[in-house]
């Protein structure tokens, strides 16, 4: 089955269940009664529109999202909005990685017409929380992991311009590095392209343990440990 070419590329393939078949037919075979082995697969609609995020919520966590992400892909712009004031992530779900907490480079279908964007639901101010051991909270890499847009600004009523506000006043998301490892709230690698963050207060890991001149080391002193680090 030629998963990846022309109209038959399964990216191409509407939603719905499809029946593929093989087929071997040797002139020396005596028996054609087992000639044709078929088998039955689905194709699930990727995400797109406005899908809230929270407890209640279609997605229940910030990794959940993640995970439906990954395994659906994208197929238009998609705004996930966060409802909850607080959320924790440690790293310990399947959409971690060694390089971070939530590793958006196996996402399928983003693209200039397929965005995602993460902002709070309007009055809300969410503080996103990342515990365990991995070097980054959100890590982009692997050339697939882009155009994607993080907006902490997302008032009640009608929006000031832009430069009409006070900028503190819109910084209405924050997430906080307490990995133990060095590393930075966003790791940016491998060409990965097409990213914003705006309106947002990082606090990094620079005081981690890992980095503590009790442990030999200097605050600060890894390269990893950037809050935005481009590499």
């Amino acid at each position: 089955f030629p998963s990846r070419q022309g109209p038959y590329d399964i990216a191409r393939l509407l939603p719905g269940c499809y029946t593929v078949c093989a087929i071997a037919r040797y002139p020396t075979d005596g028996d054609r009664t087992n000639d044709t082995a078929c088998t039955t697969f689905s194709i699930i609609d990727r995400l797109k529109g406005n899908i809230y995020v929270g407890v209640g919520q279609r997605f229940q966590s910030i990794h959940a999202a993640v995970d439906s992400m990954v395994f659906r892909g994208i197929g238009g712009n998609l705004n996930l909005i966060l409802t909850d004031a607080n959320y924790t992530e440690n790293g310990s779900y399947r959409v971690g990685s060694p390089y971070g907490a939530l590793d958006m480079s196996r996402i399928n279908g983003l693209a200039d017409t397929a965005r995602v964007t993460w902002i709070p639901k309007p009055g809300v101010t969410p503080t996103i929380t990342f515990t365990g051991n991995k070097p980054f909270c959100f890590y982009f890499g692997d050339l697939t992991g882009g155009y994607m847009k993080f907006e902490g600004y997302s008032p009640l009523g009608l929006a000031v311009p832009d430069k009409s506000r006070p900028e503190p006043t819109k910084r209405g998301m924050t997430i906080i590095d307490n990995s133990t490892a060095c590393g930075g709230v966003f790791g940016i690698e491998q060409g990965a392209s097409n990213l914003s963050f705006r309106n947002l207060i990082l606090r990094g890991n620079g005081s981690s343990v890992n980095s503590q001149p009790s442990n030999g080391g200097a605050m600060y002193a890894n390269d990893s440990s950037a809050v935005i680090r481009i590499y």
